[in-house]
């Protein structure tokens, strides 16, 4: 039992499945290193993942679920990456939950298969993984983008509201110029409540009046103002034209997931 228990502790860390066959063992090692680095650095796990049978599931379906099924992720909204070399129908897909999914925008997306996609037309099936990871690794250092949100693969309907971000200085800028201002009204107050340096109190209670007789509604004018709308987001999902959006949809667990698949190789 005590020489079994190492085993068993290893095969809970491991984040390389290679059922497909296509690394060596050493490739394999500085996978699991890299992802190890990876998950330290960013607080998000990463998984690469290979075959060749994906018993007929869509490829991002057959990603969505084998993450669900693993128990990866971090948080308790399961935080974390997938790639997944799909040997069966020949494409790169990425498989996003959590945080990543905000992260992992679909401009970012398509910048990532189109690194999986150079590699794996290659054959580096090996590179391929760890220049997905590397870039990926980049962007969760960096966060989501300002302005990104969530939209549904299925209505096209935005999901969450832009994420607008404050930088240190204009944090800064704003504290100070509220700051100023509170302190220049409270002066002008101080100053018109005094006449020759005698301050004056004033009780609003038993001295203010308010005393309407007369009540009267008069239309003046009406004003009409146009705006353009801007078009929806695309339903499909499959474009990753957006550099704020983040194409969402559901596992068949139910869980929320983004990404998607690239090119055939």
């Amino acid at each position: 039992m005590l020489l079994l228990t190492p085993c068993v502790a290893f095969a809970k860390d491991m984040r390389v499945f290679d059922y497909a066959g296509l690394f060596l063992p050493d490739e394999v090692a500085q996978l699991e290193m890299q992802i190890a680095d990876a998950s330290s650095a960013t607080g998000y796990d990463f998984v690469v993942l290979t075959s060749d049978d994906v018993g007929g599931k869509s490829s991002i379906a057959y990603a969505d679920d084998f993450y669900d099924e693993g128990g990866f992720g971090t948080g308790e909204d399961y935080s974390g990456l997938l790639y997944f070399i799909d040997m069966d129908n020949r494409v790169p897909t990425i498989s996003t939950c959590g945080e990543m999914i905000d992260i992992i925008t679909d401009a970012r997306l398509e910048t990532l298969l189109d690194i999986a996609y150079d590699h794996l037309v290659e054959g580096e099936y090996a590179e391929s993984a760890k220049a997905v990871i590397e870039k990926a690794v980049s962007y969760a250092k960096s966060g989501a983008p300002e302005g990104q949100y969530r939209v549904d693969e299925e209505t096209g309907e935005a999901l969450t509201r832009p994420k607008k971000k404050l930088t240190i200085g204009e944090i800064f800028i704003a504290l100070a110029a509220g700051t100023g201002l509170f302190f220049l009204l409270r002066v002008c107050l101080k100053a018109s409540y005094s006449i020759d340096g005698n301050r004056i109190h004033y009780d609003p209670y038993q001295n203010g009046t308010c005393d309407i007789k007369r009540r009267e509604d008069r239309y003046l004018r009406s004003h009409v103002i146009h705006r353009r709308r801007d078009p929806p987001p695309s339903s499909g999902g499959s474009s990753h034209s957006s550099g704020r959006t983040s194409t969402v949809h559901r596992s068949s667990s139910g869980r929320s997931h983004g990404g998607g698949s690239g090119r055939k190789f």
